[in-house]
């Protein structure tokens, strides 16, 4: 299962549904999933996304992944998504078969090109 956006309904149940999420989001603010504790608010120099790599309990077996990629508006789902994309490699170097999630930071003025991983923001399950 792959979503795209953040904020939308079908992102809501995401979060409800899938096991080890590590972050949430709506429309004011990113959320560590387990505290409630806001992470990161919309801000008008930067756009924020998330990238979410969570279990499918749905799925009928024990290996379903569920992978979310949104974001603030527009320019968050895109930094999320082309952050993604480009850095797949080192995704799967770093996190390997865990869920994660993970929180990605463009400036605004810069373009989805410019697009880095807050990396001290990273959290990986087992969560210690």
């Amino acid at each position: 299962v792959i979503v795209l956006g953040g904020q939308a309904q079908k992102c809501r149940e995401f979060y409800e549904t899938m096991e080890e999420v590590g972050y949430g989001m709506d429309e004011e603010r990113i959320f560590d999933q387990s505290t409630g504790e806001t992470v990161i608010e919309p801000d008008d120099q930067f756009g924020y996304g998330i990238i979410v790599k969570a279990r499918n309990s749905n799925s009928g077996t024990e290996k379903g992944v569920a992978i979310l990629l949104g974001g603030f508006g527009t320019l968050g789902t895109a930094a999320a998504v082309e952050y993604f994309c480009n850095n797949l490699e080192e995704l799967s170097t770093t996190f390997g078969r865990k869920s994660f999630s993970a929180i990605v930071k463009v400036n605004v003025g810069s373009g989805v090109q410019t697009v880095r991983r807050i990396r001290n923001r990273d959290i990986m399950f087992p969560r210690v």
